[in-house]
């Protein structure tokens, strides 16, 4: 099968999606979404660690709004990962409108999950972090947070490359054309009173008068035009 070539707005969203991928892992699979460096404490998602030993969150005995936080960072996850997927099919198969599409709702989907995640965390942690001392956000929050910027990037550059399809190939293919298109169109507008001045001239200057006009359309066609 014969790789195909994406466009630059495709492969960066495919970079952005790799990235994303790998910063949500690590903050998924971490413990460093609370960190209390004094007390040698870390608390994550799924995962608490406390003087070196860790052991798993029990989600059942954790609040609502935790456990909202566990499920969109598992949903931003995936959307994540699907992106990434169909970004690698621009690659395979031909890019057809079914796949950019695919790859702007999974975009925007990750980048909406990874949103609600961090904001319901941050919303609800916030005050307690600052209220207790030595405590702070960790790497966790952090690299969720830029996942969420880089699937809203990738979101970004997927339209781009949607748009960039919608070219036509020769105007794509040769920004010269397309500038020199621009300018003769600019041009035209331009002088296009004028234009419309000389065609109209003849009759506008010799209406009702049958013998000027024979004489000057006679003239005009041999180019000795006379006012």
């Amino acid at each position: 099968m014969e790789l195909k070539v994406p466009k630059i707005p495709v492969c960066v969203a495919i970079a952005c999606c790799g990235v994303a991928l790998v910063f949500q892992l690590v903050a998924v699979g971490g413990s460093g979404w609370r960190v209390d460096k004094e007390a040698e404490i870390e608390s994550g998602l799924f995962r608490g660690c406390a003087y070196g030993f860790c052991s798993n969150i029990p989600s059942s005995e954790m609040p609502d709004w935790f456990r909202a936080t566990q499920a969109f960072s598992i949903l931003g996850l995936f959307a994540i990962a699907g992106s990434l997927a169909v970004g690698i099919l621009h690659a395979v198969l031909e890019n057809t409108r079914v796949l950019s599409i695919l790859a702007i709702g999974s975009c925007a989907a990750s980048a909406g999950a990874l949103l609600i995640e961090v904001a319901v965390y941050g919303g609800e942690m916030g005050d307690f972090i600052r209220a207790a001392e030595g405590d702070s956000f960790g790497y966790g929050f952090i690299l969720s947070i830029i996942a969420c910027i880089l699937s809203v990037g990738a979101a970004v550059f997927s339209i781009l490359g949607q748009l960039s399809t919608l070219t036509p190939p020769g105007v794509h293919e040769s920004p010269r054309h397309l500038t020199a298109f621009l300018v003769i169109s600019c041009f035209y507008i331009a002088n296009l009173p004028r234009v419309q001045n000389v065609i109209h001239a003849p009759v506008s200057r010799n209406r009702g008068n049958p013998d000027v006009d024979g004489r000057s359309h006679k003239q005009f066609a041999q180019g000795h035009w006379e006012t």
